[in-house]
């Protein structure tokens, strides 16, 4: 699937019941990678290719280049305690568990919207260079890893708004607030 650009990313930072109350948003995306690893492992018999076993969704990755990663960003997103506007970086500081959700145009029409939805990310390292005859900006980039949620073993979220039956609404409730949609007369179950 085509997409270009990038807008629209928010996060929010999940509860002992991994829902997020509060959206916020992260302004100045510059870039996502997302890498997601599966692996495939394959099962010879009668000397050949017999079956082919999938370990799912294993290691789940997010790398975010953004214009800045503001002061009040570092508290939430990372959990980085703030006393008189100084950051303070402790040996023991640990990030909350977050939640994130961004977009991307399709390239025919609509948008393709993802969800990360339960991860934490690294402390941003920090460079700088000296300035010569033309800008050279340096951005901040920050990297996140991500697992399955508990309650239902899910890792990460994509959805095309010109899917029949797609709802953003339903796609934010499922991804920040893990309520699961149904279709009229049908239950979802999700393995465990």
């Amino acid at each position: 699937m085509a997409r270009t650009g990038l807008d629209g990313i928010q996060y929010g930072v999940l509860d002992e019941n991994e829902k997020a109350e509060n959206r916020m948003k992260m302004p100045g995306a510059i870039e996502a990678k997302l890498d997601v690893s599966s692996e495939l492992t394959p099962l010879y018999a009668d000397d050949g290719i017999y079956a082919v076993k999938s370990s799912g969704v294993s290691e789940t990755k997010l790398e975010l280049n953004l214009a800045d990663l503001t002061t009040e960003m570092k508290r939430t997103l990372l959990g980085v305690p703030v006393v008189s506007g100084i950051e303070l970086y402790h040996k023991d500081l640990e990030p909350p568990y977050v939640c994130i959700t961004w977009r991307q145009k399709h390239h025919e029409k609509g948008y393709v919207y993802y969800a990360l939805l339960k991860g934490k990310f690294g402390i941003p390292s920090a460079e700088g260079k000296t300035k010569e005859d033309k800008v050279d900006y340096q951005t901040d980039s920050i990297e996140g890893q991500f697992l399955p949620r508990k309650e239902d073993g899910l890792v990460f979220l994509v959805g095309y708004d010109q899917n029949e039956g797609f709802s953003l609404d339903k796609f934010y409730k499922l991804a920040y607030e893990l309520e699961h949609p149904t279709e009229e007369g049908q239950t979802v179950e999700l393995g465990k």
